[in-house]
């Protein structure tokens, strides 16, 4: 799976999750598409490290859905996540994925002789024919 945010969970009191390493849940968001009013969008956080005594943890976090709307939550944003009925923790995000579009390195084009040759074709030495190979 990809790794797309990078957040902070503050856990609400009492909820014991001392070995708590990975939490599956529904997020809701606040800008959240008309088919999706009450943001029920799955979300799979990956912790660095079980909670700290006052209930926060750094982890990854990746919605399930490719249709979430990812490009729309910006750094700095919250947001609750909620395990059933049930609010588990306010997540703040601190880095989100990037969007650049993709650029290649053409300086090849530039040098022919620096890209990889096949070594499939390159011609060798001429080998003598062997005897009883001729018809």
């Amino acid at each position: 799976m990809k790794r797309d945010f990078v957040v902070h969970l503050r856990f609400q009191p009492g909820q014991g999750l001392a070995k708590l390493r990975r939490l599956v849940g529904l997020a809701r968001l606040v800008h959240d598409e008309p088919g999706h009013p009450f943001g029920q969008w799955s979300v799979i956080a990956d912790l660095w490290s079980i909670p700290d005594e006052h209930g926060i943890a750094q982890a990854w976090l990746d919605f399930a859905s490719p249709d979430a709307p990812k490009a729309k939550i910006k750094k700095g944003d919250t947001f609750p996540l909620f395990v059933g009925p049930n609010r588990i923790a306010d997540v703040e995000v601190l880095v989100t994925p990037r969007h650049e579009p993709a650029t290649y390195d053409t300086d090849f084009l530039v040098d022919r002789h620096a890209r990889p040759r096949n070594t499939g074709r390159v011609k060798g030495p001429a080998r003598p024919a062997q005897a009883g190979n001729s018809p």
